[in-house]
């Protein structure tokens, strides 16, 4: 189970819900961005532990930290948090989303995790708003700077290798959708409503109106019934595991969860050709 948000340490009645879910055996996952990561937080994942914290850190600097996040003593607030769960010896994981604000902080938020003793992750992959906001695509780094870190960094070039290698055994069917979304796995959001995964909102249930059981069942069949029409760009291509394709992902961007953005495309398209000309 993962604990996400927006902010989940936000919700008044986080650590009720943590613990029982806990109680109940199973593996809990908590992304956060670690302002909130109070004595009294860290203590309750001491007692009871997480599979692993997860934080997001907008940049290495405070002037760049809270530049992004608009909110003065961010930064300290998210060290102190970090601070917190290391010394009560919480897996700590970080992680960016990189951006045109933070790109240049890069290697030195990569120093702070090993820092921490932690490890760290980047990803590039901003949509538009769940409202039709386009305006975060402006602070997307360009798909040539970004395939460019990613193959600078020796593990992260194999991971890319090792997932092309894999999509070659890849059966084709004309279903829209080929990841576990609303089949292995689903989305509840923070006033009940399930959806199949985080990204897609159109499919939802009341969970206070509908069983679970009852909803899970229509939803798979729903979202197994969003079929990729004949001329989509998508049917075949080699490139499918490298872009970050997610039809949801689609739809927020262009209206449509059959009309791929560019920026996807260009980014796969050059992942590819790194993997064929290096022999990663």
């Amino acid at each position: 189970m993962l604990f996400t948000g927006g902010e989940p340490l936000l919700h008044e009645d986080f650590p009720r819900i943590y613990r029982y879910a806990k109680e109940k055996g199973l593996l809990v996952t908590v992304f956060s961005n670690g302002t909130l990561v109070t004595d009294r937080v860290a203590g309750m994942f001491r007692e009871l532990p997480p599979l692993e914290v997860e934080i997001s850190l907008y940049g290495a600097t405070a002037s760049t930290y809270e530049r992004i996040t608009g909110a003065r003593g961010s930064y300290k607030k998210c060290m102190d948090g970090i601070k917190r769960l290391v010394e009560n010896k919480i897996k700590v994981n970080l992680k960016t989303i990189l951006m045109t604000l933070n790109v240049h902080e890069l290697s030195e938020m990569q120093k702070i995790a090993k820092g921490f003793g932690a490890r760290f992750r980047f990803d590039a992959a901003i949509c538009a708003g769940f409202g039709g906001d386009r305006t975060p695509l402006e602070l997307r780094v360009s798909p040539e700077e970004v395939v460019d870190m990613e193959f600078a960094d020796d593990e992260r070039a194999r991971q890319w290798k090792t997932l092309f290698d894999g999509s070659k055994e890849h059966v084709l069917t004309d279903e829209l959708y080929g990841c576990g979304a609303g089949v292995t796995a689903f989305h509840i959001d923070s006033t009940g409503n399930l959806h199949p995964c985080l990204m897609v909102r159109d499919i939802r249930y009341d969970l206070s109106d509908t069983g679970f059981a009852e909803a899970w069942k229509d939803m798979t069949a729903r979202i197994k019934q969003r079929k990729a029409g004949p001329d989509f760009p998508c049917r075949g291509c080699e490139k499918i595991n490298l872009c970050g394709y997610c039809p949801a992902f689609f739809s927020l961007e262009n209206g449509s969860e059959d009309i791929p953005p560019e920026y996807i495309c260009r980014t796969g398209d050059l992942r590819y050709q790194r993997i064929k000309s290096q022999h990663v």
